[in-house]
């Protein structure tokens, strides 16, 4: 399966004709091809910090849909993204006019309030705003939680390579 996230009134239209090819952005090549920008992983962190840092950087949004794609669906080649690092491994195009709806599933994510006051908070940290009192409150949550996974994972591979190695 992959995963292309959208909104409500896009979602419709995809699940009544398909899941189009968009030619943008067109930075990314002299003569632009149609494009279905997806994710390769339903992963919740993932799929928000896509959303958040680069699908709707410009406003604060309440949940998003996702579009679930069989794969036997796709025809078109399927290549790297030129995602952020932190999510460019699991970021995919695929080359492709249409994926017809009969490989399209749709599900509604919303958003808990955290998620959503964590939103705007990025956003300020991003631009350099100052942070009330609350918000940095929940912008130490953040970094807690990240270095939290970041240590978890750290540990698993650790862990992986010590199993590797005896």
């Amino acid at each position: 399966m992959l995963y292309h996230l959208t909104d409500e009134q896009s979602a419709e239209q995809i699940m009544a004709g398909g899941l189009l090819g968009s030619t943008s952005p067109k930075h990314r090549e002299e003569q632009p091809r149609k494009s279905i920008f997806v994710l390769t992983e339903n992963v919740m962190e993932l799929m928000v910090a896509v959303a958040v840092s680069q699908i709707w950087v410009d406003r604060i949004i309440e949940g998003f849909w996702v579009i679930s794609i069989d794969e036997d669906g796709v025809s078109g080649q399927v290549v790297n993204d030129e995602g952020p690092d932190s999510t460019a491994e699991w970021q995919r195009i695929i080359r492709q006019d249409v994926i017809l709806p009969e490989y399209l599933k749709s599900e509604f994510v919303e958003y808990s309030q955290m998620v959503i006051d964590s939103q705007s908070v990025m956003k300020k940290v991003i631009k350099g705003i100052d942070l009330t009192a609350d918000e940095q409150m929940i912008w130490d949550k953040l970094q807690t939680q990240i270095l939290s996974e970041n240590s978890q994972e750290i540990t698993r591979k650790q862990g992986e390579l010590n199993h590797k190695g005896s």
